[in-house]
């Protein structure tokens, strides 16, 4: 029998911490907007993570975003991840990991500044020989410790978990009201997806990233909460702004997709019709806020869909390519075929071959697709 007194497990997360500068900062609204299970990921200078001498290290880990204050120091907990893929290119760092849940702090606001302060606290001796002093860089961003936020939690959280992931959302958001460089920034969070029934859509695993799964030639909402930071007491207007999202025309039709942003706080429903010829269709769903005379440029949040045909919509296109053959050869062969009513015969080919051309074109565009995605390489 083999000896196990050399295994041991390493029970360390690791800890991804981004500075409050632009770019990056921005970023934030992207990591808390997107649903558990979407992708996303980060990018450092090998120098920003002295002990990690190998992708290998921090792969396939649960992991900390932290959010850094640049003109104060704090250090705040966003979210949880799961690392995958860690990729080396020169002197930087492609981390790739999929988002888990946003941090759950207490809903009381003093509760929460002090699990803040208490997590700096910890945090502080993971940090030692590493100055951490405001408005200066960090030269320990990304490393391997214990759990250091595990004691983060709320006394009295949402019953409903929907209710649950927006109400984390909120709390993150008025922290980072204190972080300079979010005022006047918008924040969005996507709540869910559902049709004209009230079904919610499905996330589903597709071509390497989590979509919501939709049917083709059905309606959708899409909804979503907006928070915008203006520090502003006894008034909740903002400056003139819109949220809209938009598609590829040939795959999405969007019914409703602009809204004004009137206030510090609002919740949206866009609306749109999915609409595509093949029998599936990966796609996205961008989400923008625009400012008239602004300069301020915050990433798009990106809606990663999936759209699949049903089945009878396959017996359609299926018919379609049957129609579209049987009336090639019957316009190439009507003279001996029908030699009484050859005129008819080729009319009647003729209107066949346009009805049943655009839905068998698809499906055979469909098939060599599909043939060609399951070629071997070499």
């Amino acid at each position: 029998m083999g000896s196990t007194a050399n295994v041991t497990t390493d029970r360390r997360i690791a800890y991804i911490i981004f500075n409050s500068i632009p770019p990056y900062a921005y970023e934030a609204n992207n990591i808390l907007a997107l649903p558990n299970g979407m992708p996303y990921r980060a990018r450092f200078r090998r120098a920003w993570h002295p002990d990690i001498k190998a992708p290998s290290e921090i792969e396939n880990r649960d992991t900390l975003l932290v959010l850094r204050n640049w003109d104060t120091a704090q250090l705040v907990p966003l979210r949880r991840v799961r690392t995958g893929k860690v990729q080396r290119v020169g002197k930087i760092y492609y981390i790739n990991y999929v988002l888990g849940d946003i941090v759950e702090y207490d809903s009381a606001e003093a509760t929460r500044t002090q699990q803040v302060q208490d997590f700096n606290d910890k945090i502080a001796l993971e940090l030692k020989g590493y100055a951490n002093t405001p408005k200066s860089n960090l030269d320990k961003l990304v490393f391997l410790a214990p759990d250091l936020a595990a004691s983060i939690a709320d006394s009295q959280p949402p019953v409903d978990k929907i209710e649950r992931e927006s109400d984390n959302w909120g709390k993150v958001v008025d922290l980072l009201e204190s972080f300079d460089v979010f005022l006047d920034v918008d924040f969005i969070k996507i709540i869910g997806m559902a049709n004209n029934a009230g079904k919610s859509s499905k996330l589903v695993f597709a071509e390497g990233t989590v979509r919501y799964q939709l049917k083709n030639d059905s309606t959708y909402t899409l909804e979503v909460f907006q928070r915008s930071n203006t520090r502003k007491t006894g008034d909740s207007s903002v400056s003139t702004r819109s949220i809209t999202i938009g598609g590829e025309p040939d795959a999405v039709r969007i019914i409703k997709g602009n809204f004004a942003i009137t206030g510090k706080y609002d919740r949206f429903e866009f609306r749109f019709r999915t609409s595509i010829r093949q029998r599936s269709r990966d796609t996205e769903l961008p989400i923008d806020v625009t400012r008239t005379g602004s300069t301020l440029i915050v990433p798009t949040v990106t809606v990663p869909i999936r759209i699949e045909t049903s089945s009878r919509h396959l017996v359609v296109q299926i018919a379609a390519a049957v129609t579209f053959v049987a009336a090639v050869f019957a316009l190439l062969f009507s003279d001996s075929w029908f030699p009484q009513q050859v005129d008819l015969a080729q009319r009647i080919s003729i209107l066949a071959l346009i009805l049943s051309a655009p839905e068998a074109r698809e499906l055979v565009r469909d098939v060599l697709s599909r043939l060609n995605l399951n070629r071997p390489e070499g």
